[in-house]
């Protein structure tokens, strides 16, 4: 974790950028909260990576996440996106039969479609509930080898089921478990102080313990469309008290 990335879950959920994208004033007494925290340096610093655009200097500082910030903020995905997405029906299948001679081939696989957030159903049967438009990139050395590799389409037949295929190829205990640590972790969340500074070291150090805890929960879930998520599952509800708790560390750090 680096300050970074801190700044940036910060000034995402400050300015509640997920409810509304256009530009805020997120810091009230920008001057001397400049001073205290050297926020200069970092502004400069998430500027040249194209985190961030900042207004021209004035009585007041108009702060604004790109496309990129917010993604790097959000952990490299949007949850409430993901969930909001429309599906089609089709699950995308990739089946494969790699000999033993090609086991480093086989292992680049399985770590490009784990990234990619494919679901597992049998030991060469992998799933996804997406279009996938780098698949033909990725996987063009198969591409007219059916006996080796196979990209299909496909719907769940008559008296099969979505919701056992998602059960099957995720798993779900582990991912509500991560976010039940989450929440767990949210729970546990500086109050706010009258005094900012004793505040703001406490939520300084418990940023860095919220980043980490929210990216090991969020990493092992595929974000499948709402239509598909199980019964019982708490990614949602995770999301929305990191809302909540992020906000309240905007409120301080904002004074």
């Amino acid at each position: 974790m680096n300050k970074t990335d801190d700044w940036l879950a910060l000034l995402l959920y400050a300015a509640d950028l997920l409810m509304n994208p256009a530009p805020a004033k997120i810091l009230a007494g920008y001057e001397s909260w400049d001073y205290r925290r050297r926020f200069k340096r970092h502004l400069r610093h998430l500027e040249q990576r194209q985190l961030i655009q900042t207004s021209p200097p004035a009585s007041a500082r108009r702060i604004q996440l790109t496309d990129r910030g917010r993604l790097v903020a959000l952990g490299g995905r949007d949850p409430f996106e993901c969930w909001r997405r429309r599906w089609d029906g089709k699950w995308r299948i990739i089946m494969f039969d790699l000999p033993t001679r090609r086991q480093s081939a086989r292992v680049r696989l399985i770590r490009w479609l784990r990234r990619c957030h494919f679901g597992y159903l049998q030991r060469s049967v992998w799933v996804h509930p997406d279009p996938m438009v780098q698949v033909r990139q990725a996987l063009k050395e198969w591409a007219d080898d059916a006996e080796t590799m196979m990209v299909m389409e496909a719907s769940c037949a008559l008296g099969f089921s979505n919701a056992a295929i998602v059960v099957g190829a995720w798993d779900f205990t582990k991912i509500n478990k991560g976010y039940q640590e989450y929440l767990s972790l949210a729970d546990k969340a500086p109050p706010l102080k009258r005094k900012a500074d004793s505040a703001e070291a406490a939520w300084v150090h418990w940023l860095r313990q919220e980043r980490a805890g929210w990216l090991d929960a969020v990493s092992a879930d595929p974000l499948l469309p709402e239509g598909l998520l199980p019964k019982g599952y708490l990614g949602q509800q995770a999301a929305a008290a990191r809302q909540a708790v992020l906000a309240r560390a905007g409120e301080l750090f904002g004074r």
